[in-house]
């Protein structure tokens, strides 16, 4: 049975899905182009005499020899697709790429989830998830809604007294503003510092990652003078006291933890330093050099 060993399906790779209760012979029909007479017997010579002869349902790839095909389909090695949440991804990037993907989409609008103040930001962990065809979208959502929970509650028990976030769900907004801050692990800390310092004082946090948010999704890359001063953008934080009433974006786990196991610092300011970090400081005056230094050069 040499042949059946080495019999290659086909050239190019395709998926091919068993359906429940397929025959043998509506297999070979499914994975042959052909109805040629060697393949045919071959196929059902090698079912038989390896015992081929349960498979199981679901999507599988056609790349290899016959043997290796039929073993995959008798042990259930279906295809396995990813869903990624991506870092501080939003509900307009998330439906977006929901649309893309094989999925049984059962959570239109995001109502699988108990959604605070109609808001998915801040309430699913970024991470990768993997799932196969005809997987309900509600599936994965829950799933990365409890890793989430799961995950604050964890870390909240460390939480310093002198943090003045009174709530989970403060914390995950504010892990959400440090999200879109700041990418850099070691700067995350001090960003979120500086927020619970302003926090502390009853200091605007005045962050434009919050503006943008509140003015997607038509935000044309560009904040402009009128958008600082808007008061009818609810998360305009140059113009609101405190936090905005949601997230802003999916917080990742070090952003969480700079929101929650952390303390207010003695800065109020940061600015980019165009190389991946920020420059921080005490007071206004210092913020300004800083601004001139990095950013009107």
């Amino acid at each position: 049975m040499k042949s059946f060993y080495n019999n290659k399906i086909t050239i190019e790779s395709f998926t091919y899905e068993v359906k429940p209760n397929s025959s043998i012979l509506d297999l070979y029909n499914g994975i042959y182009e052909s109805n040629n007479f060697f393949e045919k017997s071959l196929f059902l010579l090698g079912i038989y005499l390896f015992d081929f002869r349960t498979i199981q349902a679901g999507e599988y790839l056609i790349d290899d020899s016959l043997f290796k095909v039929l073993t995959k389909m008798k042990l259930g090695e279906t295809i396995t697709y990813k869903f990624v949440i991506s870092d501080g991804m939003n509900k307009f990037d998330l439906s977006s790429y929901i649309n893309t993907l094989k999925l049984n989409n059962d959570c239109k609008d995001f109502s699988c989830i108990d959604l605070i103040n109609n808001s998915i930001e801040g309430l699913l962990l970024p991470d990768t998830y993997f799932y196969k065809k005809n997987t309900s979208v509600s599936k994965i959502l829950n799933q990365a809604h409890n890793n989430l929970l799961d995950y604050v509650d964890k870390i909240w028990i460390d939480k310093p007294d002198s943090n003045p976030i009174k709530t989970k769900y403060e914390a995950i907004i504010l892990a959400s503003i440090i999200e879109k801050e700041s990418s850099n692990v070691i700067d995350k800390n001090k960003v979120g510092g500086v927020f619970l310092n302003r926090l502390h004082i009853g200091m605007k946090l005045q962050s434009d990652p919050t503006i943008i948010y509140g003015l997607l999704p038509d935000f044309d890359g560009d904040i402009k003078k009128n958008d600082i001063l808007d008061e009818t953008n609810i998360y305009n934080t140059y113009i609101i006291d405190s936090l905005p009433s949601t997230p802003i974006s999916m917080p990742t786990k070090t952003s969480l933890k700079a929101a929650i196991v952390n303390e207010p610092n003695s800065y109020l300011f940061f600015v980019s330093n165009n190389q991946g970090s920020h420059v921080f400081s005490e007071t206004y005056d210092e913020h300004l050099k800083n601004v001139r230094k990095y950013q009107l050069q």
